[in-house]
Formats: structure tokens, C-alpha cells, sequence
């Protein structure tokens, strides 16, 4: 018989979720190909900034397709809530310090701008976005507790003592 992939541990959320998270991965691809342009022009460390919250979203959200769907021995509802909220830090930094650079007279280039104006408005977005998949998964970690089921990977625990012998 093969063996089962234990599941009870993984968090139940709402299929609108999953779409989120396939949205804001495509969010971050974008912004990491403007950051790489905005960088071709000009290195400023809140574009800086931008490439490194962009990539880190695509992390995360790689962590999470890959210990939801195919190795759940490795979900933990605790990682995903800390990087979720870490996430949001980043992006509220980077479309803060990146409209603090667009207003300042002595950058402003007519493209570059409007590269920059584009960021700004596409990370405020996925900032907005993180926080209701945070909102989301918090509420969803909730329920899961009220109903009972495990927060972490039963799987590979075994007793040491067998209590049904006693």
C-alpha cells in the first residue's frame, strides 16, 4: 500500500486565496523586470529595495505552492504568517521610499519617472494584496484551531512507548 501524505496539519483556505497567490506572483514578476529596468538607469536604494521585496514575494509564494501541494511535511501555518507579515513591511518600505524619490526635483527624468510612478503603484498594490492573504490565512488558522486539527506535521512522529500495550 503507498504511504499517504498526511494533510490534516495544512490550513483550509478559501479557493480565493490560491487565486490571490497566483496573482501576486505574476505581481512580482513584474515589478521585477521594472525594478531591473529602473536599476539599468539609475541605482537608488529604495530601487534596490524594490528587486529585493519583489524577489523575496517570489520566494515565499514558491514556499508555499511547493509545501502545499507537494511536500506538506514541510507546511508550517507559523512560517507563512511571519514571511506574510515581513512581506508587508517590505512593500510598505519600498512604495514609501520610492514615492519620496519621485517627488525629489533633481531625479526627475521623464521616463525614469514614469518608471518609477509605475513601481510605486504596483507595489502599493501587491502591499494591499499581502495584507488580505494575511488577513486570509490568519482567519484561516483560527477556524482550523476551533475545529480541532493539528498544527504541525504529524507525519514522522512516532511514540516512543506503545500506551495501547500499558
Amino acid at each position: 500500500m503507498p504511504h499517504r501524505r498526511n494533510y490534516a496539519h495544512v490550513v483550509d483556505v478559501p479557493f480565493s486565496l490560491y487565486l490571490t497567490r497566483f496573482f501576486q506572483a505574476l505581481l512580482a514578476g513584474c515589478l521585477l523586470g521594472l525594478t531591473a529596468y529602473a536599476i539599468a538607469f539609475n541605482d537608488f536604494a529604495s530601487v534596490r529595495l524594490s528587486v529585493f521585496a519583489s524577489a523575496f514575494a517570489l520566494a515565499i509564494l514558491g514556499y508555499y505552492l511547493v509545501a502545499v501541494h507537494a511536500l506538506p511535511f514541510i507546511y508550517n501555518w507559523l512560517a507563512i504568517i511571519i514571511t506574510e507579515f515581513l512581506i508587508i513591511a517590505f512593500y510598505a518600505a519600498t512604495f514609501s521610499s520610492l514615492a519620496a524619490l519621485y517627488t525629489d526635483e533633481k531625479y526627475s527624468d521623464f521616463l525614469y519617472s514614469n518608471v518609477i510612478i509605475a513601481i510605486v503603484a504596483m507595489s502599493a498594490f501587491a502591499f494591499v494584496t499581502h495584507v488580505i492573504t494575511f488577513l486570509m490565512h490568519a482567519a484561516g488558522v483560527v477556524k482550523h484551531r476551533k475545529q480541532g486539527k493539528p498544527l504541525f506535521s504529524p507525519q514522522g512522529r512516532r511514540p516512543t512507548i506503545d500506551m495501547s500495550q500499558a
